[in-house]
């Protein structure tokens, strides 16, 4: 390319050659091998050239050139028998002129006889997709390495790890969506993920089950359209399972396809995801009985509290609400005590109402005797701790 240099009487060249909308630099003297110095108004100008099939000069902000000089003068020239390669020179102290345009002619002859042939033409093309595909993967190689020693990195927080994993999935790695499904006989639920989506419950997928069974990552490709909800509008996805764990990850992307080195990366990654979600299950083990002891609780004190409403109501000493109340309570009381959402949520209204009956009933009937007066104290009592019960069964469940 310095021989070429000379002819055009250029301060560097180089030949460029356009994959895929993307500008590739396949030969150069004078200027790097990376295409960054191929800056806005560089492309445009050989995109014309191409285009036009002729050459295009014109002046252009400051290329750095390998000798520490900058450019300001660009020509371009495209290739004879290759629709997408291109000579491009540039010139720091004069500009190039339309005498210029036929030096570069004659250059871009001697480089298509070089090329000898269409098919050769082709090859060049053919090494800079490869070229491209290597720099593709050495970037992701370089992902994958920073994403593995932040995932190295140990936070005390179980559950505030896990939420930084699946962010550097996502941040690092460049996903649209990264998850941890758990797995049981029941189905599969969401452990965590980003976007939110903790705590639901998600259909399962043949690459799912494909994953389970053979123990590896493995890559699927959705069409438009029949990306399951878990994974909306996604064109691929990696599901990769956790060592020792009926737990899942799963990584998806919307536009750029998974590589081959990140398909085979995601089983390191789930090693090293996988002792987080271990550590952030059994910190959230504990929850599960407390849940059951609250949730109990509640049931005890709301068949309490119908126990105290009811006997006002045998004693004469009820009130409408009372009677409304006591048949709801009783009912509330049996479904509280497995621990349900809305179980839970109904006894904590229902005792929140019957604590309300009872403190409201002396100010509005009156004293009516000790009896009523015990009866409204214990029931007011009973509630307000059904409440407390069912509030923190409430809790405990959210947070499991």
């Amino acid at each position: 390319m310095s021989a070429v240099a000379q002819l055009v009487r250029a301060d560097a060249v180089a030949l460029v050659a356009t994959v895929a909308a993307r500008h590739v630099v396949v030969a150069a003297h004078g200027v790097p091998l990376s295409s960054d110095w191929l800056r806005p108004d560089a492309v445009a100008i050989i995109t014309r050239a191409i285009a036009e099939r002729r050459a295009v000069g014109a002046i252009v902000a400051p290329i750095p050139l390998g000798d520490g000089r900058t450019a300001t003068s660009i020509l371009a020239m495209p290739i004879p028998a290759a629709t997408a390669s291109t000579l491009v020179a540039l010139r720091g102290t004069t500009r190039f002129e339309l005498p210029d345009a036929a030096p570069m002619a004659r250059a871009a002859e001697l480089i298509a006889m070089d090329m000898r042939s269409a098919s050769r033409a082709q090859e060049l093309e053919r090494r800079a997709s490869e070229a491209e595909a290597q720099t593709r993967a050495a970037e992701d190689d370089r992902r994958f390495a920073l994403a593995l020693y932040e995932l190295s990195r140990s936070v005390a927080d179980a559950g505030i790890a896990l939420e930084r994993a699946l962010a550097i999935c996502t941040d690092v790695l460049g996903t649209d969506f990264a998850a941890v499904f758990s797995t049981d006989g029941k189905g599969l639920r969401v452990r965590a993920s980003r976007p939110e989506l903790a705590g639901q419950s998600v259909p399962t997928h043949p690459a799912i089950e494909r994953a389970r069974r053979e123990g590896a990552p493995t890559l699927v490709h959705f069409e438009p359209g029949e990306a399951p909800a878990w994974a909306i509008d996604a064109r691929e996805a990696i599901i990769a399972p956790l060592a020792g764990q009926t737990a899942l990850l799963v990584l998806a992307r919307r536009t750029r396809p998974f590589s081959a080195a990140e398909t085979d990366g995601a089983q390191l990654l789930a090693a090293e995801i996988a002792p987080i979600v271990a550590q952030a299950q059994r910190v959230a083990a504990p929850a599960a009985p407390r849940r059951r002891r609250f949730a109990l609780a509640a049931s005890v004190l709301l068949l309490g509290e119908s126990a105290t409403l009811a006997l006002a109501l045998a004693s004469g000493l009820g009130t409408l609400a009372t009677l409304i109340l006591v048949v709801p309570v009783v009912l509330v009381a049996g479904a509280a005590s497995r621990g349900g959402r809305l179980p839970l949520l109904l006894a904590l209204v229902l005792s929140a109402l019957a604590f309300a009956e009872r403190t409201s009933a002396p100010f509005l009937l009156g004293p009516r005797g000790d009896l009523a007066f015990g009866l409204e104290t214990a029931g007011a009592f009973v509630a307000l701790a059904a409440v407390v019960a069912a509030a923190l069964a409430l809790r405990e469940r959210r947070a499991s």
